[in-house]
């Protein structure tokens, strides 16, 4: 389940079923959990900094912090998120782990399963800017996170053409779209957010 704790004025209804629907296009389709538990906040952040994402022990809830000021620049908030996913990634794909409770600043990684684990300290990335992006996860994530962003985006362009404005209507009402289905019943989402996410999301 996605919910959203800290939530501002910025944040208005369309713009969290927005945030909303894109998350859970990158739980499906890119995680590959229906069921992930994450909590995605809004706060006061470090001026250059998007976003930030915090684990559990055991990898079962994430929560993604996202800097208030990047709401004015929604396209900016999606980056955002894609770019944590990313990490949400590495995380559940075992690449990139905690392997010390005691020393929770060192992060061990290991890029493919026959390659050798390497053990790196966690760098903030308001210290030391330059080692905080020479981190190897750090560096797939600011790699990927722009394609990433635009598959997810693409989904929504794809749909639209197939199905065109007015049978979207139809859609709403009749398909069986496991993501849509879970907007309309965890969610309530109504038919005319889910039209205004077509011209809004693009």
């Amino acid at each position: 389940m996605i919910v959203f704790k800290n939530k501002n004025d910025k944040l208005n209804r369309l713009n969290e079923m927005r945030l909303l629907t894109f998350s859970l296009q990158l739980s499906d389709y890119y995680i590959g959990q229906e069921n992930l538990n994450l909590e995605i906040s809004f706060e006061e952040l470090a001026f250059h900094s998007y976003a930030m994402v915090g684990f559990d022990s055991k990898n079962e809830t994430f929560c993604i912090s996202i800097n208030n000021r990047i709401l004015d620049y929604f396209f900016l908030a999606l980056q955002a998120v894609s770019h944590e996913f990313i990490h949400i990634k590495q995380r559940l794909d075992g690449r990139l782990t905690q392997p010390m409770k005691h020393l929770p600043h060192i992060l061990c990684w290991q890029d493919s399963p026959n390659s050798k684990p390497e053990f790196y300290q966690n760098v903030d990335s308001i210290e030391n800017n330059e080692a905080y992006l020479n981190l190897p996860w750090e560096k797939e994530a600011f790699a990927e996170m722009d394609n990433l962003c635009y598959k997810i985006q693409s989904q929504f362009t794809d749909k639209q053409l197939k199905f065109g404005l007015f049978k979207i209507y139809d859609y709403f009402f009749n398909q069986n779209d496991k993501i849509l289905n879970r907007l309309k019943k965890d969610y309530n989402i109504t038919l005319r957010e889910y039209l205004s996410l077509y011209s809004l999301i693009n």
